[in-house]
Parts: structure tokens; sequence; C-alpha cells
């Protein structure tokens, strides 16, 4: 049997820099952190100034342009930290929301938004999953209409992942067409300040066994 070693002296150079970060910075406050239920935004800022954010993202937008191990990496040294929720929250800005940007956002969205999730500066959350259709982005009733220069959008999610953190929002609405039509399904990017936006965080018991 052959075994592929995918990851190069960059990759475990980048590693041990990472690893030196998060013992230093993030290991000793861990616990803190969870009995708080809030991680310090500053970290994040810490984190985008060590170049350890946007890995695999263009240049021109203040990435590095590496390969996708260098993420494989990152992620398993934050999950070492033995906190979901730090982990987690990253997973979603660079693997959940930022991607959509990249990929079908214009180059003015592109050129506004992702320098700020490289950096660290923003923390992304998105809104997908509703009461009635759980993750069926077919079964969505929350709508966008056009008026004006703005969307104005008249619905909820029931799972915001990072949302009580995040300070900007890429959430799914209907923008056209019928419930449970795939057709005229929209990503819209919102700010935490935009004028009827309100985020709860709710926190259920743990289910008996």
């Amino acid at each position: 049997m052959t075994i592929m070693n995918y990851f190069t002296k960059e990759h475990e150079m980048f590693r041990e820099s990472l690893r030196d970060f998060l013992n230093k910075e993030v290991k000793d406050n861990i616990d803190k952190w969870e009995s708080d239920q809030k991680i310090p935004k500053d970290i994040w800022k810490k984190m985008g100034d060590q170049g350890f954010l946007g890995l695999t993202y263009p240049e021109k937008y203040g990435g590095f342009d590496l390969d996708f191990f260098f993420e494989v990496i990152l992620f398993e040294e934050m999950s070492k930290m033995n906190s979901g929720g730090f982990v987690i929250t990253q997973q979603v800005v660079q693997s959940m929301s930022s991607p959509y940007i990249l990929k079908y956002g214009s180059e003015f969205l592109k050129e506004r938004y992702l320098p700020g999730i490289i950096s660290g500066d923003d923390i992304w959350a998105f809104a997908y999953a509703e009461p009635q259709g759980r993750y069926n982005l077919n079964d969505l009733s929350t709508t966008a209409s056009l008026e004006g220069d703005n969307y104005v959008i008249n619905g909820y999610k029931s799972v915001v992942s990072g949302g009580p953190w995040a300070n900007k929002f890429i959430v799914s609405v209907r923008t056209s067409g019928e419930q449970r039509d795939a057709d005229g399904i929209s990503l819209l990017i919102v700010n935490k300040d935009t004028d009827g936006l309100s985020v709860c965080l709710l926190y259920t018991s743990p289910s008996p066994r």
C-alpha cells in the first residue's frame, strides 16, 4: 500500500508557526471563552496579522494563494484547542461564507469584502435554514424585493451559523418564483447594523439520556 504525504516542508513550517501562536494566544484562554460563551474578536485580528487567514485566497485581495492543505493544517491545529466554537467560527467564515463572494461575487464585492475577511476584521455568518424547510433551500419562505436601490428582506432563519458574533451575513432569500422552486433563490450580503435586523441566541438543555 502506498501512503501519500501531501505535506511539504513549507506546510510543516506553517504548522509549527501556527501551533506556537495558538499555544501562546489561545490555549490558556479557551476555558474562559467557553465559560463566557464568547470569543474575543481581537483574536481573529491577531490571526489575520500573522497571516493565518485567507490562506487560499488571491494575493490581490490580501490572501496568499496557497494550496488547500494549508487550510487543512489551520483547522487541524485550531481543533486541538478543544473548543468547537473556536474552530467553527473561522470555518464558517473561510469555508462557508466567503467562498460565495470569491466564486460568485462581482469584482466590486470581492474588493470590498474579502480584505476584511482575510485580515480578521470581519466575522461572517451564513443564514440559510428555516423552521419549515430546515436545510432545504427549495423551501425558502424568506423573500427579498427590490425597492429603489435596496432589497427589503422579510422572513427569519432558524439556523444562522456564527450569527450572534458576526458583523456581516450572507442570507439566502427568494427573489422570484414560487416556494419549492429552485429558480429565484439569491444570496444577499447584509450588515449587522441594517435596520430591522435582529439576532438572538437560544440555548437548550441537553436531552436526558
